[in-house]
């Protein structure tokens, strides 16, 4: 399941698929609640016949979210391995990096996504198991800004409007208009 926690991001990146923007609003708790009981109603048979328990955390940036440390711990004391989609300039904040990256949240996982052709800016590196970094974009998934036509090369892919997938260099992309699963 993917649950999108807001629509806020302060990096203005030219493709973003979700037309994100500082001034974005964020998720209430309430609503976070009611997708992970949405998720529990839809995924529980996946999960009954031993199919990875996950959830997908997004936005915007969903770091930016108030209470995304919250979320985390809602999700891990769930017993699903939360997977975080970001840009990664979380990891400036040594607060914010402290209290997402606890020893303890073996299972929380971090895709961090930054591709200098098209972000305005990199975050630093941290030497973490749990965080892959995406440095180069192989596919765009043409929603929000990124339905203009973006430079570079990149393909465009079409998939259903309410899945977004950014495919990584050196991972197999699907043929073009066929979704699936990160």
């Amino acid at each position: 399941m993917l649950v999108k926690v807001t629509n806020r991001c302060g990096m203005g990146c030219s493709h973003c698929l979700e037309n994100s923007t500082p001034a974005g609003e964020h998720m209430t708790e309430e609503t976070f609640h009611k997708a992970l009981d949405l998720t529990r109603r839809i995924e529980a048979l996946a999960w009954q016949i031993g199919l990875p328990r996950f959830v997908i955390v997004s936005g915007g940036e969903c770091t930016e979210h108030p209470d995304i440390v919250k979320f985390v711990e809602a999700l891990v004391d769930w017993g699903v391995r939360p997977v975080l989609l970001t840009n990664g300039l979380w990891l400036e904040n040594k607060d914010l990096r402290e209290s997402l990256l606890r020893p303890e949240w073996t299972q929380l996982m971090f895709q961090v996504t930054n591709d200098a052709r098209f972000y305005p800016r990199a975050p630093i590196r941290v030497q973490d198991p749990r965080i892959m970094y995406v440095d180069s974009l192989s596919v765009f998934v043409a929603l929000g800004r990124g339905r203009r036509k973006i430079s570079d090369g990149v393909p465009m892919r079409k998939f259903p409007a309410s899945f977004n997938r950014l495919v990584a260099e050196k991972r197999n992309p699907l043929p073009s208009g066929r979704g699936g699963a990160l």
